[in-house]
């Protein structure tokens, strides 16, 4: 009797903000980031803790990191 293989496919790509795998979303650079994440960072307010983040992910994604 023949072996049968199993395929594993993941579909999406990992978020650079979040780090979970999402479909939808927009490529940056080289970069992913998830439809949630890009609204988040769009009504962040400048001098928050999470702006901060942001900020720090987005320069990572810019160096190319």
């Amino acid at each position: 009797m023949k072996k049968t293989t199993v395929l594993r496919v993941q579909m999406g790509h990992n978020c650079l903000i979040c780090e979970t795998r999402k479909t939808q979303g927009y490529r940056l650079l080289h970069s992913f980031i998830c439809h949630t994440c890009e609204q988040k960072i769009v009504q962040s307010e400048a001098g928050t803790e999470d702006y901060s983040l942001y900020v720090q992910k987005m320069r990572k994604m810019i160096a190319g990191n």
